[in-house]
């Protein structure tokens, strides 16, 4: 979980961590169990639980430690929701690899629910149910942790960005990367770049 950031701060101590990069180190994690089906908001809780616990610590090789609890907190829900229903977790992970195969492409429900050769109530319904979120906003927080990267990682435009991911215009895009990470996609890449150049100092 915090692996990323301690290599990236192999010699300091847990202050000089900034909340953000924790957060976003934990997104793996977060859609590795969304995609065993572990409900969001559980996961939201923990995420929070664990990020509060590590601001309070001083010494990196406690955090490495608090990672492995973390971990292997986590790994205990996905072990028990799986033994309570195997079938809803699959019914997740079939949904996110049908949304990570057509990431590039205008994903909608009804496709989804037509490729697993169910009814578009029950994939809603269901989705809903297991992880605490709706299907469409799902789709959209995928597709918009794609674009993070791109923002960060590479100079490509908004606009090439915003058609790649298959957004049928440029504002919807805008609109749906406010909507999710409460920011437009220029102050994120501003707020990117920024970061990039304090570490470096």
């Amino acid at each position: 979980y915090f692996s990323t950031v301690l290599d990236k701060y192999p010699d300091t101590s847990a202050h000089s961590f900034h909340v953000h990069d924790i957060r976003g180190m934990g997104l793996t994690a977060y859609y590795a169990a969304m995609e065993a089906g572990v409900n969001s908001t559980e996961i939201a809780e923990l995420e929070e639980l664990y990020i509060l616990k590590c601001e309070s610590l001083e010494d990196v090789e406690r955090i490495k430690n608090l990672q492995y609890h973390m971990i292997l907190d986590l790994a205990e829900r996905v072990q028990a929701l799986h033994k309570r229903n195997p079938n809803h977790s699959q019914l997740v992970k079939n949904i996110t690899n049908y949304i990570k195969e057509n990431l590039t492409e205008r994903i909608t429900v009804s496709e989804i629910a037509e490729y697993l050769s169910k009814s578009r109530g029950y994939v809603t319904t269901e989705f809903k149910k297991i992880t605490g979120m709706n299907l469409s906003d799902y789709i959209s927080e995928l597709k918009i942790n794609e674009a993070k990267e791109l923002i960060r990682y590479t100079d490509r435009s908004f606009i090439d960005i915003s058609s790649y991911l298959g957004f049928s215009t440029q504002s919807h895009f805008i609109k749906v990367f406010k909507k999710v990470t409460g920011k437009t996609p220029r102050a994120y890449r501003e707020l990117a770049n920024l970061d990039e150049e304090e570490k470096l100092l």
